[in-house]
């Protein structure tokens, strides 16, 4: 008996050392870590909007050389201006989406182990590094009718997977986006968007660009096509206005008052986007009045006033 109860005596000691390995991380960091980045989200986008055009497409012949706003060069350059603020934003967007979907894994937290999997070595980051400089060099070295061999004999199961699964994110974002920025610009064209000359046409997508990328970019990189998956779909998500905080994905899946968020940063973008073309036909006699720089103000105005008041109604829905 006493051996006994000396072989379960460390089995309990072990478990009071440290927590569980399936412990999820507590709610509140995870809303306090979000509120911390939505700011710096909306000031790197403010940042792209109204500096960068004017910083990168200065010239001394403007006359004050790396300080004009960027709205002066809308107004001067908008064509440039406008790819120059849509790649601005698609980086950041980038970066937003790769913390939504950290902080996604984080308030689910792990996955639970299966007993074969317990004693498994996990794989490093080393690792996949070796197997990525042999691939490389596998390639170099061959001529390119053998590509598709060598990839299929270099490549690891796992390293297969993994770029698989990046190829086919990187086709659905593809083709969300698109489907988005056609439908952005008929819908322009249909309210009364001129497409008479080509510069037109490049404001008209440069425009689309942009609000297509404030509210729904991210959602293309998190959700997905998802069809035939058992993901909540576009369709149930934003028909029943339950998208998380900015109009990503349903992080939660264990609490009601995680799940339903509304989709206020995508809407905000949109309705100050109509509300930007209001000051064009008034008789104020202004070069930014003209087509679609207050859209674009009106638009990132918007989409920050959406980020607030989701945080805002986050945090008073937390609170009760």
């Amino acid at each position: 008996m006493t051996r006994q109860r000396s072989k379960a005596q460390p089995k309990t000691t072990s478990t009071k050392d440290g927590p569980p390995a399936g412990a999820r991380v507590p709610a509140i960091n995870l809303r306090t870590k979000y509120y911390s980045v939505v700011p710096l989200h909306l000031l790197f986008i403010h940042f792209t909007l109204y500096y960068l055009p004017g910083k990168i497409l200065s010239s001394p012949e403007d006359g004050r050389p790396g300080t004009a706003s960027s709205l002066e060069h809308l107004v001067r350059h908008p064509i440039r201006s406008l790819a120059i603020i849509n790649l601005g934003v698609l980086l950041v967007q980038l970066w937003f989406s790769n913390f939504l979907r950290s902080w996604k894994s984080s308030l689910a937290g792990p996955a639970p182990e299966t007993p074969s999997e317990k004693h498994r070595p996990l794989p490093k980051k080393r690792m996949l590094a070796s197997q990525l400089k042999t691939l490389l060099l596998s390639l170099i070295h061959a001529p390119p009718s053998e590509f598709p061999k060598r990839l299929a004999k270099e490549l690891d199961p796992k390293l297969r997977s993994l770029i698989s699964r990046s190829t086919l994110l990187l086709k659905e974002a593809l083709l969300i986006n698109t489907i988005i920025l056609l439908a952005i610009t008929a819908l322009l064209v249909l309210l009364g968007a001129s497409t008479f000359s080509l510069s037109q046409l490049l404001k008209n997508l440069g425009l689309a660009c942009f609000l297509g990328l404030l509210s729904f970019f991210p959602a293309s990189l998190l959700l997905g096509w998802n069809q035939a998956r058992e993901k909540p779909n576009w369709i149930r998500i934003f028909s029943t206005f339950q998208a998380c905080f900015n109009c990503t994905f349903c992080f939660s899946q264990t609490k009601e008052r995680d799940r339903s968020r509304h989709p206020l940063p995508a809407i905000g973008a949109c309705v100050g986007t109509w509300l930007g073309a209001i000051p064009i036909p008034l008789d104020w006699d202004q070069p930014w009045q003209a087509w679609p720089i207050t859209c674009l103000v009106g638009a990132s105005g918007g989409h920050a006033v959406g980020s607030v008041v989701s945080i805002i109604h986050s945090a008073l829905y937390a609170s009760s």
